[in-house]
């Protein structure tokens, strides 16, 4: 009979019923046969959404070699274990089951946060105060400054852009505000005068109050009704001014808690606007008027003045045909002012060119004929330079040039005398001419300033001139802008008309109730599912069964679910935290099929089904961090290892924080702390039967430091003489990261370790880095799993090495 063969007998016997539980169990027999190599242990790191068919990423974490292990009766060799692997992962889920995974694990968080958003909101839709919104429509036509025929005020006309944005900003202007914020004051007044609280409410005027008439918009209002800065604010923001698209059509609305008084303001506002633009035109005309009279002053005097001026010194003047006046003596004085700047400009020239008046610097006067000369005498010289190498100086052809340059320099000298006296003699005569106009100048100005004058200090002709010219022109300017303006203040009631006057609302505005709910639980859907996404996203801890078998590369050997007694009320379990909290056992149920029970059992099956399980008799229960379940999964563990006749013993190994015993009802005894201390008997200290077929080792918190006394070559003693009397040794033990030299001291005396995970809590890089501290790794278990599938069947399992995936 196979090895799994007697197994399954076993489980079969011992779930068949009590008659058979008298029957000693048929001890598991060890491979005869190890393997002939080990192997390092490869766990692969699939990150998600890659294929299943594509090469996968490794990490190979080299064990060292398995300590040889020689029990009595245990088969004797020493063996390697290897943890499940798997020869293929499982196709990659839809996105769809991916998402509603993402959803029924974060259903709670998405539900508050729809709570949070649909609440929120629908409280403030019912405690909110009603609001009445009226509107009016203006329309805004194009200003002209002259006078249109009647026709036209009825035709269509483009208004620019600029123009329209310059009226929008009237109607949200502060002095518009101010007028109608005084209108409605007086409204308010009037509503208390005329007993408005008992019902008798006045009808919305339509036209703006005397209040907000006048060149000052509130001259008639009461000294409490000048708004504060805040209001007007407040009130420019609460208008509003929406202009039609593509076309002059404005529609300004106003919301408030009255509808009447709505209604009043937008019609103030219109009101308002007209007469605020009329008011304007009027007070430019007045003061153009008022400009327009002081210039007709100016101007008679400053023409008295030149005709007086004329006749007393009996000036000659000529009219030209544009209407100017010219005097002789002015033109002639500019002639001359001309004439002498050109003789001084040509004296100028000249006085540069005669500066020197040496032959070598009228060489460089502009003379063709000394250019010329001097031009030949360069050539001769360079052929005279080009002979004189080769032949002396009483050569022939030498002399001949000699006596050349000769004549030429002496040309080149008297040309250049020639050219400096005629220099002198151009520039004396330039001399002569500017002293003869300055003479002339001074004569002529004389005489005009003679003019200037008045002879008795009296204003000059010119002056009076420019004085009348001046005053003419402001005159003609401020009376053509008078005309423009009166045509302007004309036409300002028909460029811009009131379509249709605001009339109080029947009922509130806003979006309605059932609809604010309606957009406010799809809005607060999708703030839920995004949550959702965004807290599955952050977590990166190992949630379900598919996360080990993604990231780890490795098939658990079982998932325990989250479980709770519904009957007294106490908290789910598989919670594996120290002693304060609650934990479930197989045994507290009646039922042998209860989800819990079936879960350790299959976890039980997986480990006694693995290769070489009949040598692997101690086994180590630990986790990366604490309260992820280690105490849990060892005591039921050792519970389902009992129910198949196993004699098992479970060690409190946890020296840190011990709680099996109070786990399991036991009273306190050292335990394993006084056979480590004294090296007393550990068999005294047991707790015998506490189950049938299961005896407990206890624990405590001893005086020295737990790491040195796990480190003592007793525990591998009683881990020896242990596994001689049982079948199972199970060990509780801390978390690796927490205490690792703890762990690592137990780790080394046992045979293999079971890895403990807890579902949504231990982070991947904490397994991760727990599992690289780890050799002798039999499998992994994820505790408190919520996966609605626990049907989890173990994967192919193999002994050696996996096969190569590169």
């Amino acid at each position: 009979m196979t090895r799994i063969a007697r197994a399954l007998q076993k489980a079969a016997s011992a779930e068949s019923g009590p008659g058979q539980e008298g029957e000693s169990p048929e001890r598991p027999s060890s491979d005869p046969t190890p393997p002939e190599a080990p192997a390092p242990w490869e766990f692969h790191d699939v990150r998600p959404g890659r294929d299943q068919g594509r090469a996968v990423h490794q990490r190979s974490l080299t064990m060292p070699p398995r300590r040889e292990m020689s029990r009595a009766g245990g088969g004797g060799g020493g063996m390697d274990v290897w943890p499940p692997r798997i020869a293929g992962l499982p196709p990659e889920p839809s996105p769809l089951v991916r998402y509603w995974e993402i959803v029924r694990r974060r259903w709670l968080a998405g539900l508050l946060l729809l709570s949070v958003v649909v609440g929120g909101i629908a409280v403030g839709a019912f405690l909110e105060e009603p609001v009445y919104r009226a509107s009016g429509l203006l329309e805004i036509r194009r200003e002209s400054a002259t006078a249109v025929p009647v026709d036209s005020l009825f035709t269509s006309e483009k208004v620019t852009s600029d123009d329209l944005e310059t009226q929008y900003g009237i109607l949200k202007s502060q002095a518009l505000a101010q007028r109608v914020l005084a209108s409605v004051a007086a409204y308010r007044r009037s509503l208390r005068a005329s007993g408005a609280s008992s019902g008798n409410t006045p009808e919305p005027t339509n036209g703006p109050p005397q209040a907000t008439t006048g060149t000052t918009g509130a001259s008639a209002a009461a000294p409490d009704d000048v708004p504060s800065q805040g209001a007007l604010d407040r009130f420019r923001q609460t208008l509003i001014v929406n202009p039609h698209k593509g076309s002059r059509l404005v529609e300004v609305g106003f919301a408030a808690a009255d509808p009447q008084l709505a209604a009043f303001t937008v019609n103030s506002v219109l009101d308002n606007y007209l007469q605020l633009r009329m008011d304007e035109a009027t007070r430019s005309a007045k003061w153009l008027e008022e400009q327009l009279q002081a210039a007709q002053h100016r101007l008679e005097e400053s023409e008295r003045q030149l005709q007086a001026y004329v006749g007393r010194y009996g000036l000659q003047v000529i009219e030209t045909g544009k209407g100017e006046t010219a005097q002789l003596a002015n033109d002639r004085l500019q002639a001359l002012h001309a004439a002498l700047a050109d003789a001084q400009a040509d004296r100028m020239g000249k006085q540069s060119s005669t500066a020197e008046s040496s032959p070598a610097v009228a060489r460089e006067f502009d003379s063709p004929v000394v250019q010329n000369l001097s031009v030949r005498l360069a050539d001769l010289r360079r052929e005279h330079a080009k002979l004189s190498s080769t032949f002396k100086e009483d050569y022939p052809a030498v002399k001949t040039l000699n006596d050349q340059i000769a004549e030429l320099e002496r040309a080149l000298a008297e040309e250049s005398q020639f050219v400096v006296t005629r220099g002198q003699r151009e520039y004396r005569a330039a001399l002569m001419k500017e002293a003869l106009l300055r003479k002339a100048l001074d004569e002529q100005n004389a005489l005009v300033q003679a003019l200037g004058a008045g002879g008795a200090g009296g204003a000059g002709y010119q002056a009076l001139k420019r004085e009348l010219v001046t005053n003419q022109e402001q005159f003609s300017s401020l009376s053509q802008k008078l005309k423009e303006v009166s045509i302007s203040a004309a036409l300002k009631a028909a460029n811009v008309g009131i379509v249709d006057r605001a009339r109080p609302p029947l009922s509130p505005d806003g979006t309605p109730l059932p609809v604010t709910i309606g957009l406010a639980t799809l809005v607060g859907l999708m703030i839920a599912v995004g949550g959702m996404l965004l807290l599955d996203h952050l977590d990166t801890s190992v949630r379900t069964v598919a996360d080990v078998q993604t990231y780890l590369g490795v098939l658990p050997l079982g998932a325990i679910p989250a479980v709770g007694d519904a009957g007294t009320g106490r908290p789910p379990g598989g919670a594996l935290v120290r002693g304060r909290h609650w934990r479930p056992r197989i045994d507290d149920r009646g039922e042998r099929q209860s989800p819990l029970g079936e879960a350790f059992a299959t976890l039980r099956n997986a480990m006694l089904l693995q290769d070489g399980a009949a040598n692997s008799r101690v086994l180590l229960v630990t986790s990366a961090q604490s309260e992820e379940g280690k105490t849990t999964i060892s005591i039921n563990l050792a519970l389902s290892l009992a129910r198949l006749k196993y004699r098992v013993l479970l060690v409190d190994g946890n020296m840190r924080y011990p709680c099996v015993q109070r786990a399991l009802g036991l009273p306190d005894r050292p335990g394993l702390v006084e056979y480590l201390s004294t090296g007393s008997d550990w068999r005294a200290s047991l707790h015998r039967d506490v189950q049938p077929n299961l005896d407990v080792l206890g624990g405590d918190e001893p005086q020295a430091s737990p790491a040195d006394l796990l480190s003592l070559p007793w525990m591998g003693q009683l881990f020896d003489a242990a596994a001689r009397e049982y079948d199972f040794v199970i060990v509780d033990s801390p978390a690796i990261l927490t205490h690792p030299a703890d762990v690592h001291s137990l780790a080394a005396v046992v045979d293999n370790v079971l890895f403990t995970i807890r579902q949504g809590f231990t982070p991947r890089a904490a397994v991760a880095l727990a599992l690289s501290q780890l050799d002798r790794v039999s499998g992994v278990v994820l505790n408190r799993s919520t996966s609605p599938d626990l049907a989890f069947r173990p994967a192919s399992f193999s002994q050696g090495p996996p096969p190569d995936t590169a």
